[in-house]
Formats: C-alpha cells, sequence, structure tokens
C-alpha cells in the first residue's frame, strides 16, 4: 500500500510539473507580443492548450507564474555558482576566485528569456529580484577577499558593477556579433576588479 502511494505520488508530482512546464512555455511566448499586464488567463490557458480550471487550480494570477518562470530562471541557471559559493563555505581559507563575470555565465546561456524577464518584470522587476538572490553570497565572498573593505563599501561597489553589468548584457543582446560571450565576460569580470580596486579610494 506505501508503495502504491509513493507511486501516486510521483506521478502527481510529474503531472504537476508538466502542466507548470506548460503555462510557464505559454507565458514566454505571449510575453514576445505584449506586456504581461495585458495577458489574460483565457489566453495563457489557451497557449498552454490547458483549461481555466487548472490554472486556478495552480494560480490565482498571471503575474503568479511570472514569479515562478523568474524563480525557476535563477535555479537553472545559477546552480554552478551556487554550488561554488557552498564550497567556498565549507572550506574556509581557500583561495577566492569568484569574479562577476561569474553572475553573468547563467544569464549568457538563456539570454532571450532573461530579456524577457527583465522587460517584463513587475514588482520590483525581474533584475531586482535576481540581485537580492546573489547579494548577500557575493558581499561575504568579497568581504574573505578584501576583509579591509566596509560591508557598505562592497554594498555599493555590487550595486554599482550589477547595474552597469546588466545594462551591459542587454545592450550586447541587440547586437551580439559584436563581440563574443566570453569575451563580454572577460569585460563584466574586469568591470568589477577595477570597482572594487576604485573601492579602496573611497574616503573614510
Amino acid at each position: 500500500m506505501a508503495k502504491e502511494k509513493k507511486k501516486m505520488t510521483k506521478k502527481t508530482d510529474a503531472r504537476v510539473q508538466f502542466t507548470k512546464a506548460m503555462f510557464h512555455k505559454a507565458l514566454l511566448e505571449l510575453m514576445a507580443t505584449k506586456p504581461v499586464a495585458k495577458i489574460s488567463v483565457r489566453e495563457l490557458c489557451d497557449g498552454a492548450g490547458l483549461n481555466r480550471g487548472t490554472f486556478y487550480l495552480h494560480y490565482e494570477t498571471v503575474e503568479d507564474v511570472l514569479h515562478e518562470v523568474e524563480q525557476e530562471f535563477i535555479e537553472k541557471n545559477f546552480p554552478t555558482l551556487l554550488n561554488y559559493l557552498k564550497s567556498i563555505s565549507n572550506r574556509p581559507g581557500m583561495e577566492s576566485k569568484l569574479s562577476m563575470s561569474s553572475l553573468f555565465q547563467g544569464i549568457l546561456s538563456d539570454l532571450d528569456t532573461f530579456r524577457l524577464l527583465c522587460s517584463h518584470g513587475v514588482g520590483d522587476g525581474f533584475t531586482e529580484t535576481l540581485k537580492r538572490a546573489v547579494k548577500p553570497n557575493v558581499i561575504a565572498e568579497w568581504k574573505r577577499e578584501f576583509p579591509d573593505y566596509s560591508d557598505r563599501d562592497l554594498a555599493l561597489v555590487f550595486d554599482f558593477v550589477f547595474a552597469g553589468s546588466t545594462r551591459i548584457l542587454l545592450s550586447w543582446a541587440d547586437q551580439p556579433e559584436q563581440i563574443s560571450a566570453a569575451e563580454l565576460a572577460r569585460d563584466l569580470d574586469r568591470l568589477g576588479h577595477y570597482a572594487l580596486l576604485a573601492a579602496k579610494e573611497f574616503p573614510e
């Protein structure tokens, strides 16, 4: 009986994941043609090939789907960074090799989705959601590498570099033939390095 119940639970979970994936896919396709605020539940259901009852079984609004897509993007595209940070915390004193470009490798791997999320974010916006997700870990790692820097200075550097790098990424996305993704990552890495060095000049 227990095995049968567990098997049914797995089937249910798989069905839920499939259903949500269909709504996610439909939302991204619609976001390519119109603002999220103008996407109706009916349109989303038609795009997913599912009925309204199924939608309301999992969500209340279209924005709920958007927030889920945002979170999924972060979890999917940043495992390397998160695993790196976890390994560093487990091995204190290890030489730091975290670069700002590490933050954007995930973005570069799924740039189309990133552009859609940035242009259609609600509330604080997707870039702010992303920044909140990675900022504490990055600041903590920088603190280990630059122990003489104040938390305030490191936070200012992060906000400055993150905002500038995000804008550069979006500009590059419009003309990706100008430089390669690897060159862009290198340039973003330099930006972070130069900004950290500049923080040394902050007046006390």
